[in-house]
């Protein structure tokens, strides 16, 4: 691996790529069983924590982001994957100082959201998972749900997360 060339993070489910700094690393564990050796860790760390992660492990001179996506939290919905996975990688975006990135290709598609005003990491990286959603298409009405697309009803029923109604209402402006 040549340590000086330029690396980019490539963020699936935002459709977004960071370059890195030269001793980063960025490392997308995809879909996760329970037997990855991964999981053990993140328990340790946060007993709520079942459906995704984002790691950032600080050594002395490398910086290593992880995320990953549970295969249960999941259940083989796209949708759902995608709303996981675009959670965590704003959360890398928002450690890695590069919300603009997002906001740019929010302003874009008519959304004008500035991060900075936005106090709660969980609000944040819940409206990039919203963004996520809504570009690719996966959100439906109630009763239009299926493993492409999901309503926003029964995204609230499973994160069960307090901030989502609140990044609903500065991404959608209800």
């Amino acid at each position: 691996m040549n340590l000086f060339r330029k690396k980019k993070a490539k963020l699936e489910s935002l459709d977004i790529y960071v370059t890195l700094k030269r001793f980063d690393f960025y490392f997308d564990y995809g879909l996760i069983g329970e037997d990855h050796f991964l999981n053990s860790y993140i328990e340790e760390i946060d007993k709520q924590k079942k459906d995704g992660f984002f790691l950032h492990v600080k050594l002395p001179l490398f910086n290593f982001y992880l995320i990953g996506c549970s295969k249960n939290a999941v259940g083989g919905w796209k949708s759902l994957e995608t709303a996981i996975r675009a959670h965590e990688e704003t959360h890398f975006l928002d450690r890695y100082g590069k919300l603009g990135i997002l906001e740019k290709r929010m302003k874009n598609k008519g959304k004008n959201i500035s991060f900075h005003s936005i106090e709660d990491r969980e609000v944040r990286a819940n409206i990039g998972c919203l963004y996520a959603l809504d570009v690719q298409g996966r959100i439906c009405e109630d009763n239009e749900v299926d493993e492409d697309r999901i309503s926003l009803g029964s995204l609230r029923k499973f994160t069960q997360d307090y901030s989502l109604d609140e990044a609903m209402e500065i991404y959608f402006g209800r």
